[in-house]
């Protein structure tokens, strides 16, 4: 199968909107998908998308330090109905 047919059936004005809702660590991979997706990403009105998208839905974030390094996890916030206070329930966390 032609890798590069699959990119080009996704509409270049579809793709900021898909890649806006991904998490920042995949969008610096995918960078290196082409160099439109490249120029996309480094644009500024993506920057502006992105963030707005990423306000709007906040992650928890977990950082645990294990044998001197770092491990990092994260995971979407529960939308609460109450605006007053939002809590998170941690079932386990295996480390």
């Amino acid at each position: 199968m032609n890798r590069g047919a699959n990119l080009d059936s996704i509409p270049n004005d579809l793709i900021p909107d898909i890649l806006s809702r991904l998490p920042a660590k995949s969008i610096s991979r995918f960078r290196c998908v082409s160099k439109l997706w490249e120029s996309i990403i480094c644009r500024q009105d993506f920057t502006e998308l992105f963030h707005t998208r990423s306000s709007s839905n906040p992650r928890l974030l977990i950082g645990v330090q294990q044998g001197g390094e770092w491990s990092f996890f994260s995971s979407p916030q529960p939308q609460s109905s109450l605006k007053t206070h939002t809590h998170t329930n941690v079932a386990m966390l295996l480390v």
